[in-house]
């Protein structure tokens, strides 16, 4: 859901200062050099928790809930994030380590800067740093739980599968490097999760359905590479580029004909 379309759904009230800083986040976004975290991510995560917002759950934590802040709070989690693109499994921990304390002070340069009010950029400015998966104290309040609802649910979107693809088969060289960046990415955002990973009921049950295929369909293409990642290990150059031109037109191809007839 585009971020315009939110705010007029719901009903978010903008200021001048928080309309800038939103289409700040969102230029950032747009820039991003991680496809993992561009502004699609944003989009999904919107999705989500506009469908959140439909239930029962919501209707009675409403009023706890300050739906203008959280809105913020996703526009501007990633905002560190999005300039980052780990290249290795010690650089994607580090990252992982300081991503929300990245972002929340990104954010605050920028919301001091704009001369938002400092209650508002304290707020937003714990939600986004509590968003990370590695924290030493648990998140407190309504906002940050449902960020990191909503975040987590989206790293098993099949939609960010589609961005792998076209990262590891059309972006990156095949090394067996991105083989275990891959394969170690997919143990710690989906693997490793269980639904007490989440705290609203909402996101609990949604997380049940889509896992199962997301790790399915994660594991057939991380074995496709693999075989694709020995082929060139093993020297055998015929049959690694007609194996990396197979799964290109399985996947690449595949998404750019998808493409094309969703704009029909």
């Amino acid at each position: 859901m585009l971020p315009k379309d939110f705010i007029e759904k719901h009903k978010v009230k903008l200021d001048e200062i928080e309309t800038k800083l939103c289409e700040e986040a969102l230029q950032l976004m747009v820039k991003s050099v991680d496809v993992h975290h561009n502004e699609t991510h944003v989009y999904r995560m919107l999705d989500y928790l506009d469908e959140f917002l439909d239930t029962e759950e919501y209707k009675k934590a409403a009023k706890n809930i300050d739906l203008k802040i959280l809105f913020i709070s996703i526009l501007w989690h990633d905002a560190w994030k999005s300039e980052r693109d780990p290249g290795n499994i010690l650089v994607l921990l580090w990252d992982s380590l300081r991503e929300g304390i990245g972002a929340s002070l990104k954010f605050q340069k920028s919301a001091k800067l704009a001369g938002l009010d400092s209650v508002g950029i304290k707020k937003i400015g714990y939600i986004i740093r509590k968003h990370s998966l590695i924290q030493l104290m648990p998140a407190k309040g309504w906002e940050a739980h449902i960020l990191s609802d909503v975040d987590a649910l989206d790293g098993l979107n099949l939609d960010r599968i589609r961005l792998i693809e076209k990262k590891y088969l059309g972006e990156r060289p095949v090394t067996l490097t991105n083989l275990r960046l891959a394969r170690f990415s997919v143990k710690l955002f989906a693997k490793n999760k269980s639904d007490r990973s989440f705290f609203s009921g909402w996101a609990k049950e949604k997380y049940v359905g889509m896992r199962e295929k997301f790790l399915k369909k994660a594991e057939v293409e991380l074995n496709e590479y693999e075989n694709l990642v020995n082929l060139k290990r093993e020297g055998d150059q015929v049959g690694f580029e007609r194996y990396l031109g197979f799964m290109r037109e399985k996947y690449l191809v595949r998404q750019e004909n998808d493409s094309q007839e969703d704009t029909l």
